[in-house]
């Protein structure tokens, strides 16, 4: 009887890591659906605290209300290549957008029947893009194009690929006019 007592105390005291474990890998939150009924959506900025600004794979950009999931899809953007995974990938905002209402972009553009990786900018007025301008397109289009967009003070625009893992950005100051640098290496 004393054996079985100590192996079951034994036992017990074995399971005791593994039970706070279980408790501690339990979420601290929960999962609340804001929108339905979304193509595939890609990159996601927030415009506000409110507001979401998403890209679908398929070419088109939603404008999200997250407080009532309302769903606006904007106008002005070009001709995406959507295969694979490429499509209209990434979005961000500039340093500035408060004041300049650009946005950049990464996606694919459609060249020779294939996707090539590319990073643009345009400017947010209402529900519609204006001034769409492509400011890097890559000469890579056999690899698929994972990508992000990063906008910050010190660098106007900037793009990092899988596809050619390697980093290509323009470092034109946000001062100076823009230059595309088409069929960068």
């Amino acid at each position: 009887m004393r054996l079985l007592t100590l192996i079951s105390l034994l036992l017990l005291g074995a399971m005791a890591p593994l039970q706070a474990a279980e408790r501690q890998a339990a979420p601290d939150f929960t999962l609340e659906p804001v929108a339905d009924g979304l193509g595939v959506p890609w990159g996601m900025v927030f415009l506000d605290a409110d507001t979401l600004l998403f890209t679908e794979r398929e070419g088109r950009l939603g404008r999200l209300v997250i407080g009532s999931g309302e769903v606006t899809y904007l106008d002005g953007l070009p001709e995406v290549y959507a295969n694979g995974q490429g499509g209209l990938l990434d979005v961000a905002l500039a340093p500035d957008f408060a004041e300049s209402r650009q946005l950049y972009f990464t996606y694919s553009k459609p060249v020779r029947g294939e996707g090539a990786t590319a990073l643009a900018r345009a400017r947010l007025d209402g529900n519609r893009l204006r001034d769409w301008q492509d400011l890097i397109v890559t000469r890579s289009t056999s690899a698929p194009p994972a990508t992000s967009a990063a906008a910050s003070p010190s660098m106007a625009r900037g793009m990092s690929s899988s596809a050619s893992a390697t980093a290509v950005c323009a470092t034109t100051a946000r001062t100076s006019p823009p230059t595309p640098a088409a069929c960068c290496a």
